[in-house]
């Protein structure tokens, strides 16, 4: 029988949403709701709101949401019954015992999976700790001052030559793995072999194996290093080459598969999660063995991204534990450039970024095998450069200060570097810095980084954008302004399409000024999305009644996406909700300017086209005075419309008071 429906609601109602989200985001009450950086995407202002009332989460940068069990399946990647059970084991619940309980075929593929990578693990490990063969790997790590207690904690192994070790009657890994059962195509699938298209046997196991299947170990001949997920499951290799061999990387990792994404993966984090979090900062190394070597000696709030490039989902590990990293490379050219990339990525997403550079030929590993962890703390970890200090030192090297023309270039340079940061205290604060320095007034080279930011938002909304649907470029000579909106003076001179919006913001927060809005423009307005959101938004709060609880925007927000089937209404309202500029009920006055702006626009496009239509008609007639004056009311209507002026508030709409 499947799972009971009483069953899973025990699971959800044991473990609140806004528990196990706060185990990964960083929450702020706002309201009734919680808000936080979304932990599925990069963001700088948080987007991502968790409802206590409701349990439930959504983004609205990502459009992810969901109850707390589709939380754990899109952050971890799992399976439904997977994450159930996580939840289940959190909260001590027993799961059923119930035999003929079923999980879906997807959990039971994965499980399987991770059972297979799990005993070949266990097959490397023996090989390395109980085997003749695996002497040559012990006398390695020996070598690289990895203990065997260090072995046994992280189950380092040693994968054997393609044929095992026969004097000692170890079967290669593809033998030992199709005897307990496991098919060939599950080899394959977990990343662990190379070779045999098509080798299974007749039932997949031993007795069917064939020789000329060729299915060869793919760590045959290296140190093995499990790489553990979250949980501590092995999700794939990392193998280090002993001997010379030219035709062979020196080290090689597992393959992609559905369990394992290099980008997605850093090194040690399991181990090091608990540390990173009451230290307040992660240690980042290229490395693994630079890692494990700064784990043993007593330094484990470090992890290593295995030299691939700094992805968006390394970002986002890491924002779950501390917003403070320490990146320690090598000294020489690749690592200064290494460090300076992935700097920059983790300073865009707002980390405290420090940067060690150790003398040319040391790394991580061979410096503390020198000198010792306490030098090492001591010079790399204590002594760590801010990254924004780093970059402008790099970036001073190719300048000649003492030239004008090299200064204003190093200035640029420099304020488009701090236009990228997520700190914009810092960033700011170093542009006073750059102006007392170069002996500029403050108030201009600030003035050159807002220059810069505008710069660089710009370039950002030319981007293509991968959402579907149209995206609404706003015109208009205004300024936008980061004010709260209530706090402004009037808009009158604000653009159409922009007073819509704003407009249209404004009524998500307060639905109650609809009828008024209705009143005065009807159900027409300047986007077709826009209309369909009113009347939704309409209907939706005459539902909720005068006697309900006033919903946040958010959560209104969400109730109507539910009920939005036209993809270019709900990326509409995904675009209002994103906006900043309207999240506190506004003043009469503006909000009238909003209403009027919009209203003048329908009132051209409705009069424009009538008015082309007579004074062709006049032309054609001959009628040389009506023509004329047709074509002086359509130069004004046309004057006014480019002009973005509206005539004065409260001439033709009632106001409310209160």
């Amino acid at each position: 029988m499947p799972l009971s429906p009483e069953f899973i609601e025990r699971v959800r109602a044991a473990n609140p949403i806004e528990e196990v989200v706060g185990e990964y985001v960083q929450l702020k009450r706002q309201g009734k709701n919680l808000m936080g950086l979304c932990p599925f995407h990069e963001e700088r202002t948080p987007s991502f709101s968790v409802s206590p009332d409701k349990q439930f989460f959504y983004c609205f940068g990502c459009h992810r949401g969901g109850d707390v069990v589709k939380f754990l399946m899109e952050l971890e990647g799992l399976a439904y019954v997977e994450a159930l059970r996580k939840l289940a084991a959190r909260a001590g619940i027993p799961w059923p015992e119930d035999e003929g309980v079923r999980s879906d075929p997807e959990a039971e593929r994965r499980a399987r999976l991770l059972a297979l990578l799990d005993l070949a693990g266990e097959y490397y490990h023996r090989v390395l700790v109980n085997t003749r063969c695996g002497k040559t790997a012990r006398e390695y790590l020996q070598g690289r001052g990895l203990s065997p207690e260090t072995w046994r904690r992280y189950r380092l192994g040693y994968a054997p030559p393609a044929e095992g070790c026969p004097g000692e009657g170890i079967p290669p890994l593809v033998d030992f793995l199709r005897r307990r059962g496991y098919r060939d195509d599950e080899m394959r699938a977990a990343g662990l072999v190379t070779g045999g298209e098509g080798g299974d046997g007749p039932d997949g196991g031993g007795e069917g194996f064939r020789e000329g299947s060729l299915l060869r170990d793919r760590m045959s001949g290296r140190v093995v290093l499990p790489l553990q997920d979250l949980e501590g499951r092995i999700v794939a290799f990392s193998g280090r080459l002993l001997g010379d061999r030219s035709r062979s990387p020196k080290y090689l990792n597992t393959p992609e598969t559905e369990l394992f994404r290099k980008g997605n993966f850093l090194f040690h984090l399991f181990h090091a999660r608990g540390k990173i979090r009451r230290e307040g900062y992660a240690v980042l190394v290229e490395g693994p063995m630079d890692a494990l070597t700064l784990a043993q000696a007593g330094l484990e709030n470090v992890v290593a991204s295995q030299g691939t490039a700094f992805t968006e989902e390394m970002l986002r590990l890491l924002r779950r534990y501390a917003p403070r990293v320490v990146l320690v490379y090598d000294g020489d050219d690749s690592g200064r450039e290494a460090a300076a990339s992935v700097g920059r990525n983790l300073a865009r997403a707002g980390f405290d970024v420090r940067i060690a550079l150790l003398p040319d030929g040391l790394d991580p590993d061979a410096f503390v095998r020198r000198f010792g962890i306490e030098r090492f703390r001591e010079e790399a970890i204590e002594r760590a450069e801010g990254y924004v200090a780093f970059q402008l030192r790099l970036l001073e090297r190719g300048h000649d200060l003492r030239d004008p023309q090299d200064r204003v270039a190093y200035l640029r340079a420099a304020l488009a570097l701090l236009a990228e940061l997520g700190d914009s205290f810092l960033a700011e604060e170093t542009a006073r810095d750059l102006a007392a320095r170069l002996g500029r007034p403050a108030e201009e080279v600030l003035g050159m980084l807002n220059e810069a930011r505008r710069a660089l938002s710009l370039s950002r909304e030319r981007r293509p954008s991968a959402s579907v649907g149209p995206r609404v470029r706003l015109a208009g000579k205004h300024r936008e302004t980061r004010s709260r909106i209530g706090t402004t003076e009037p808009l009158l001179d604000v653009a159409p399409l922009r007073a819509e919006t704003l407009l249209m913001r404004a009524l998500l927060e307060e639905p109650a000024r609809i009828p008024e809005v209705l009143e005065a423009l009807g159900m027409r307005l300047l986007l077709p999305e826009d209309e369909i959101l009113l009347a939704e938004l309409h209907a939706l709060d005459a539902e909720e009644g005068k006697n309900a609880s006033a919903p946040t925007a958010v959560e209104r927000a969400a109730r109507l996406l539910g009920r939005l089937s036209e993809e270019r209404a709900r990326e509409r309202l995904l675009e209002l909700m994103r906006r900043e500029d309207v999240r506190e009920p506004v003043s009469e006055e503006v909000f009238w300017d909003w209403v009027e702006r919009v209203r003048e626009e329908l009132d051209v496009r409705t009069r424009l086209p009538a008015l082309e239509a007579a004074y062709r008609q006049a032309v054609a007639a001959g009628n040389a005075a009506e023509a004329s004056r047709l074509a002086r009311e359509i130069l004004a209507l046309r004057r006014k419309h480019s002009s973005g002026k509206g005539v004065a508030v409260g001439q033709q709409f009632p106001r409310r008071e209160g």
